[in-house]
């Protein structure tokens, strides 16, 4: 999903910089934002299956860490708390 990614990524920045050109490349354009989309709804579905798994004393990947910080946040009753928080 990467590779794909990165390899439209190119051909949308034609679309930023030469706007005449946008007829081209707008079937990139429409396949790269597809793939974002995709891409965040794989990072919530982990994250939601990360916290509903998490143990407290085991942190076993970087998610695990993200759910710590969360938690560790709203208990120390800081700002960044409600942000950690926050659906995307």
């Amino acid at each position: 999903m990467f590779e794909k990614m990165a390899e439209n990524g190119k051909k949308v920045w034609v679309l930023i910089f030469c706007p005449f050109c946008q007829e081209n490349f707008q079937e990139k354009f429409e396949i790269l934002l597809s793939d974002v989309r995709k891409f965040i709804t794989f990072s919530r579905d982990k994250y939601t299956l990360t916290a509903k798994q998490y143990e407290e004393d085991t942190i076993n990947s970087f998610t695990d860490s993200l759910v710590a910080a969360k938690n560790k946040a709203i208990a120390e009753g800081k700002e960044s708390g409600p942000y950690l928080t926050k659906p995307i």
